[in-house]
Formats: structure tokens, sequence, C-alpha cells
């Protein structure tokens, strides 16, 4: 396996853990919900007048989106325009093909154990029949840990269903806050090894649950089309309701059980973007914050909390 490879699963791996849980399995939907094409304005933003007189726009950035979508980014352009300061959530993943080696069994299953054998009978005959849909013989993905197993499904799942992590919201928007030379604070930053060092022990099958909830997305990937859609749309309330159920936290429960700290993480999420956005709601100027959807819209996610605390959110 190449070093992009390992680095594109382990960019997933984080994207999981962080916030794609509680959007992993949804309702049944159709399957034959149509994509969006063309120029899209995206989510429209949030907006908080600070105490000091000052301004903050939220935009909640989401993946992965339409193949064949271009973001339009008047609204955007326009805060950028005015802002003095920028609020970003880490979303990089920077670690050396050093340590992925070392911890291969973050990824790969030890001592030659096989997904299937991690599965009870009814997940086991899902994987089989989902793998086979999707073009892999029958000894396929039985190197990998389960969840990766089913991250590399769910992979070809969104390509197939034409969906792509191609355009990142926060990339394209940070290019545009760099090119301006606006101070960029960085609100969360994500520590590659410890995660990897945590999955690198977790015991054979504790992340058996991970991979039936992925199987449920998979089978349901209509649902995440809809969310896409809805993203490049600007239909917030949309995604609000599609977000609304959370069987992925079987996922979570079960890479949790395993010793990787899978919901700890999501918390502090929450907790540090909650955190310094109350802290900018006291200041002067205009802000603009660039968070992951899923951790602001969440029934106890950051949107909520603030709102909690008595902060005035204008907005989607």
């Amino acid at each position: 396996m190449s070093e992009a490879m390992l680095r594109t699963l382990l960019f997933l791996v984080f994207a999981l853990l962080i916030a794609v849980a509680p959007a992993l399995a949804n309702p049944p939907a159709p399957a034959d919900e149509i994509v969006v094409v063309g120029e899209r304005p995206g989510p429209r933003l949030w907006r908080i007048d600070t105490s000091a007189g000052g301004e903050i726009y939220i935009l909640g950035t989401l993946q992965p989106l339409p193949k064949s979508f271009t973001w339009k980014t008047a609204q955007i352009d326009g805060v950028i325009a005015r802002a003095d300061r920028a609020m970003i959530g880490s979303n990089s993943v920077s670690i050396g093909i050093g340590a992925l080696i070392a911890n291969r069994k973050a990824i790969r299953n030890p001592n030659n154990a096989r997904v299937s054998d991690q599965l009870d009978p009814a997940t086991r005959a899902r994987f089989h029949a989902v793998r086979a849909a999707y073009g892999y013989d029958d000894t396929d993905l039985e190197g990998w840990r389960p969840y990766v197993a089913g991250l590399i499904l769910l992979d070809k799942a969104q390509s197939k269903a034409g969906l792509s992590r191609s355009l990142d919201p926060q990339d394209v928007t940070l290019k545009k806050v760099r090119k301006r030379r606006i101070p960029i604070e960085t609100v969360t930053r994500i520590e590659a090894k410890p995660l990897l060092h945590a999955l690198n022990a977790m015991p054979v099958g504790a992340d058996a649950p991970c991979l039936a909830a992925e199987l449920e997305a998979v089978e349901s990937i209509a649902v995440m089309q809809k969310r896409a859609v809805a993203w490049s749309k600007g239909d917030v309330e949309a995604l609000r309701a599609l977000g609304e159920r959370d069987d992925g936290e079987s996922c979570l429960a079960g890479l949790q059980s395993g010793g990787v700290p899978a919901h700890r993480l999501r918390e502090t999420i929450i907790a540090d973007w909650t955190a310094a956005l109350a802290k900018a709601a006291q200041r002067p100027g205009v802000t603009l914050a660039i968070a992951p959807m899923g951790p602001l819209l969440a029934a106890d996610g950051v949107l909520a909390r603030l709102r909690a605390q008595g902060v005035v959110i204008e907005g989607p």
C-alpha cells in the first residue's frame, strides 16, 4: 500500500471520529436521489452580535459534497472583505510514514485475523453482500480492521453516488483568508499520534459495531447524497433534520470500548468551539468562524450550548 493511500485512510479515520459518526447511519431513502450539478451558494451563515459591538459569522462545513458542484462564494467573500480575524478547527493530519508503519495494527488486523471472523452472522452476511456489490471478491478487505474495511466501502459508495471530498469548504475559505493576511486562530488541534497509538492497541473485533454502522450508511447512501445537496443549496433545515438520528453512536461506542477516546474527542471539539465562540462574542471587530457542521448542529452541539448560555444567534 502506498504512503498516499495510508494518509488518505488516516484522514478518513479522524473524520469518522470527529464528525462523521452522527451521520453514519440514517433511515433508508430512495436510491435514485439526484445529485445537484452547477453553481450553488452553500449554507447561509450564522451571525452573532458581540457585546463589544462586533460581529461573528459562522460557516458550517461538510464533506463529501457533489462531484459536479461549484461553490458560489459571494456571501463568504463579503464577510472576508470585512473580517479582522478567522477561527478554524484543525482538519489536517500530520504524521510520518514511520509512525504509520510502527502502528500498522491501527489499520491492519493483527495476527492475520480476518474481518469476517470478527462479525456476528447477520453483520457478516451484510458485509459480504455490500463487498460484492462494489466489485470486491471473497478475500478482499479481510486484512483490514473492521472499521477501515467499512471506510473503504463507504468511500467507494460515496464515489459511485456522485460524491467527492475534492472540494473542502474550509480549505477554499482559508485560501481567501490568507490572501488578505487575516490572522487565523486554531480552535482545536488534532493530535494524531495518541489516537493512532490507541487504534493500534485496540483489541481484535472491538470495532465490529463500527463496521455495522458503516454498512448501514452504505446501504442508505441516498441520505448522504441528500445531506450533500442540502449543504450545496444552503438548506440548513434539511441538514438539521437529516442529522437528528445518531445511530453512528454504536460505531463510537465500539471504538471507545477498544480504548480509543472517540467520544471524548468529539466532546472536546464541541466544548472547545463553544468556549472559543463565547469568548469571541465579547470582542469588537468582525470574526469569521469556520467549523464542521456536525458539531455545530448536534442536539448537544455548539449552537445549542451557546444559546443555552444566552448568546443570541441569528441565522438558519
